[in-house]
């Protein structure tokens, strides 16, 4: 009789282990989605190393936790901000691009209203703008292709975003 509820209370502690390792890998996925599109939507996806950007996916670089940026890096996609003290460097460079911390304020997204900071950037006729929170990671982005004049935005819908500290 012990040993078989000693079996069960170990069996229910693995699975109590298993499930949360579970719970955490799938945080390691982020999904961004266009509220006026639906069908446009953005997969930043760490496990595997790729991003899902409208209908197409390719290989990502993610910084490892030993680097100084929260970082990917895709030919579609790249953002990366410092670990430590962004608001007081305003602007920094990665990758061949350069990003500038412009600000700080209360945005509303999908009912919910934010502290973020509002972050910048410009490469190869791309322009970008970043909604940043400390505590939810990356919340959402605008992509604009000054060349063709189009732009989307995507906004976090998971409960924590990309970068979160």
């Amino acid at each position: 009789m012990i040993f078989s509820f000693r079996s069960l209370l170990i069996s229910s502690i693995c699975l109590v282990m298993l499930s949360c390792f579970s719970v955490a890998d799938e945080s390691k996925k982020y999904t961004y989605a266009n509220s006026f599109e639906p069908k446009y939507y953005v997969v930043l996806d760490e496990l595997d190393s790729q991003i899902q950007f409208l209908d197409m996916i390719s290989p990502a670089e993610y910084c490892g936790r030993d680097k100084m940026f929260y970082c990917v890096s895709s030919k579609q996609f790249l953002f990366a901000i410092p670990r430590f003290g962004y608001k007081n460097k305003k602007e920094w460079g990665f990758a061949g691009s350069k990003f500038l911390y412009e600000d700080e304020r209360n945005i509303k997204i999908f009912g919910h209203t934010y502290v973020v900071s509002v972050i910048k950037s410009a490469n190869n006729g791309i322009e970008a703008t970043f909604l940043y929170s400390e505590e939810r990671g990356l919340l959402g982005f605008k992509i604009q292709d000054v060349i063709e004049k189009g732009s989307k935005t995507f906004y976090l819908v998971d409960e924590v975003g990309f970068a979160r500290r």
